[in-house]
């Protein structure tokens, strides 16, 4: 995957000035692949995150056993990550310039009907901003529930030690269930796992000398959940700037928030995780998805939604500026026609 984004941003610079349309539509596609993708590399990494709690927490010497540490791998892959999503907020697509040759008055009869932002059309710039502070507040509730809600779990099933898996006979079960009952093992084989408690857990890592969940920790709070928060807020911001004078500052803040926040990777994260760690049920090991994973995602939709309607209105409203701006293309004419007359 890392090749394919090579090459990707190697044809995207290569096109980039050529004198061939195509070519640079080709060269915009190929740099926003890579741009868009860019993060999606990180989904393995925040679900390393939550098993590393899991198995810790399973750890019950001498009655059960489970180890586990992030050593110097984990923080060689999350700086790949991390430099692989950053590196790409200084590539830029090329300019495709529509209706450039002389003569073609298209762009203008496109700019000249040009409708109003929906967000704006439709409920008007009070009616936006009580949208999007109803998008806001859903988005709060659904984030602060799944926070605190446990989103991934891991059981050990005790029925795979008997026959034919294990070396119990299937008629000396009743011993097996009696024996887990009167070591009180059954709460020490299932743990769960929030969010909250994860980073409560790696504070006190990191507390104790663990420098890689230094980085395990900056990657939950702030990149999963504080950079999400930070752009619904500069969403909101931007949305009070609609139908103002000047560039919309927020606007262009929340584009590289959204860039770089991963609250819908560590969503995928998490779901691919336990898909794939349904092979290893048959050997006793369950982690599957709880319901935590269910506000986390509404959130993230409800930020995905959010981000739409703004952006699009304040994309909307750009184009509309700059046309205003520009001067209508048979007025140009006009005006060359008389600099030729006053000339003669």
């Amino acid at each position: 995957f890392p090749v394919v984004k090579v090459l990707l941003l190697a044809l995207g610079e290569l096109w980039r000035n050529s004198e061939d349309e195509t070519f640079q539509r080709v060269s915009s596609v190929c740099i926003l692949l890579v741009q868009v993708t860019s993060k999606w590399a990180t989904p393995d990494l925040f679900a390393y995150i939550l098993l590393l709690f899991l198995f810790r927490h399973l750890n019950h010497p001498t009655l059960v056993e489970s180890k586990a540490v992030l050593d110097v791998g984990f923080c060689c892959f999350g700086a790949f990550c991390l430099c692989s999503t950053f590196s790409t907020l200084a590539i830029h697509r090329p300019v495709l310039v529509k209706g450039a040759e002389v003569g073609n008055d298209s762009h203008y009869a496109v700019v000249g009907q040009s409708r109003s932002p929906a967000l704006l059309e439709q409920f008007g710039k009070d009616g936006a901003l009580l949208v999007v502070s109803v998008l806001e507040v859903v988005f709060m509730i659904l984030l602060i529930a799944g926070v605190t809600t446990p989103c991934m779990g891991l059981h050990l099933d005790t029925s795979v030690l008997l026959e034919p898996k294990g070396p119990v006979p299937k008629s000396f079960d009743w011993v097996l269930e009696d024996a887990i009952d009167a070591l009180e093992l059954r709460p020490l084989l299932r743990a769960e796992v929030s969010v909250w408690h994860c980073l409560s857990s790696l504070a006190g890592y990191i507390a104790d000398g663990e420098a890689a969940c230094m980085l395990a920790f900056v990657m939950l709070a702030v990149f999963a959940v504080s950079l999400t928060v930070a752009d619904m807020l500069m969403l909101a911001l931007a949305t009070f700037s609609f139908r103002t004078p000047g560039p919309n500052t927020a606007m262009a803040v929340s584009r590289v928030l959204k860039h770089v926040s991963m609250l819908d990777v560590f969503c995928m994260g998490v779901c691919v995780v336990c898909l794939a760690g349904k092979a290893y049920s048959s050997v006793g090991f369950d982690l599957g998805l709880r319901v935590g994973l269910v506000p986390l995602i509404g959130a993230e939709v409800s930020h995905y939604l959010t981000y739409h309607l703004v952006s699009s209105a304040v994309g909307l409203e750009d184009e509309v500026v700059s046309s205003d701006e520009s001067p209508p293309a048979s007025e140009d004419k006009l005006l060359s026609v008389k600099a030729g007359g006053d000339g003669l």
